[in-house]
């Protein structure tokens, strides 16, 4: 209740567009803090403030006994909580009308005890200058010019002293966002219920704006990591498809560029035989399916197949067909103008009937007999 009075009694409060939960005493239990759980599923809390008195924050055991049960609440909310530590000092007499404003500094990220002690000092002679101003207003308003001597006298060395085990705590779920420092605020008379009055002396926490991050694998995260990993995989599937099949076209177009070369020869010949094997490839994955990495949507084993088969044929005919059918044909036509009767022709006649078979088998393949 010394920063926000009413906050333990009514457990929330609201007022210009912030609320404030109430989560207990970090030497509790933590049932408060886990019951705002529900709160967090899609965004995390704006900040955690944790109120101590100058005894308390000399407290070692205290100190990291409150920074772990931070660090647990954290990760069972899967959310980083901003730290703001705010020291609630002590005064002699009341100062109930000295005007209220944020006292304290906020803290780069991943702060070091060199910029800390920089951030404390840089708060002295603001301090001293306010405090004398409104000394001269009220003397009774001392607690600017109070503040600022005790930064000078101890109050840096102590804040150094006190977090310097914890540097490493803070960049785990925890990061300390400020320090900051005020009286115990007076409880003011609200008729609406769960109403808080906003204290000017909450304005530097209200500003801090971290962003808000999450910690582990929560269920949107995994479904983001799962979507991004199979978007992942099918691009390297798509390219390692597009890789493959233009390797093969590749292929292909060298063994078709050999082909229609006008000499004839042996490198033709064994083009043809290149193109053969891949035809018997390109049939063989069409009746059993193309390999895994060409399933990816770039798969072109039917419509290469259906472009090469023709030329294949013509080819086929060209380079093996006519010559073996101009063969037999110069075979049998010399046969016959062989003197009827005579012993050559005789003997020529016993292997004349394959001649004549293989040369009507390559006339009229449909008619062609499998044995």
């Amino acid at each position: 209740d010394a920063i926000a009075p009413g906050l333990r009694d009514q457990l929330w409060l609201e007022g210009q567009d912030t609320v404030l939960l109430w989560g207990g005493s970090v030497r509790g239990d933590g049932a408060l803090l886990t019951q705002w759980k529900g709160l967090s599923h899609w965004r995390g809390l704006d900040g955690v403030v944790w109120a101590l008195s100058k005894p308390q924050s000399v407290d070692a055991t205290l100190m990291s006994a409150g920074v772990r049960c931070l660090q647990d609440l954290a990760r069972g909310l899967h959310w980083q909580l901003p730290l703001h530590l705010w020291q609630v000092c002590d005064s002699e007499w009341p100062q109930p009308k000295r005007a209220a404003q944020p006292v304290g500094c906020l803290l780069p990220a991943h702060f070091t005890l060199e910029q800390l002690g920089t951030s404390l000092a840089a708060l002295q002679q603001p301090l001293r200058q306010q405090g004398l101003a409104q000394m001269q207003d009220e003397m009774r308003h001392d607690f600017l010019l109070r503040l600022s001597r005790d930064l000078q006298s101890e109050g840096i060395a102590r804040w150094r002293q006190v977090l310097a085990p914890l540097l490493g705590a803070f960049a785990r779920g925890v990061p300390l966002r400020g320090v900051w420092f005020s009286l115990p605020q007076l409880r003011t008379l609200s008729e609406r219920k769960h109403h808080w009055p906003l204290d000017a002396a909450w304005q530097g926490v209200l500003d801090d704006a971290p962003a808000h991050r999450r910690l582990g694998w929560s269920a949107p995260r995994i479904g983001y990591a799962l979507a991004v990993g199979l978007v992942a995989l099918w691009g390297a599937g798509l390219l390692l498809s597009f890789v493959t099949n233009r390797v093969q076209i590749a292929q292909v177009q060298t063994s078709l560029a050999a082909l229609q070369q006008p000499e004839q020869g042996d490198p033709q010949l064994m083009a043809l035989n290149e193109l053969m094997r891949e035809l018997a490839r390109l049939d063989y994955r069409a009746v059993n399916g193309v390999p895994w990495y060409q399933r990816f949507g770039l798969n072109q084993n039917p419509e290469l197949l259906k472009t090469l088969w023709p030329r294949y044929v013509e080819a086929n005919n060209r380079l093996i067909r006519d010559p073996a059918a101009a063969n037999l044909h110069q075979q049998l036509s010399a046969l016959l103008a062989l003197p009827p009767g005579s012993a050559e022709r005789a003997n020529r006649a016993r292997g004349a009937y394959d001649l004549l078979k293989a040369y009507l088998m390559m006339a009229r393949p449909e008619k062609a007999d499998a044995a």
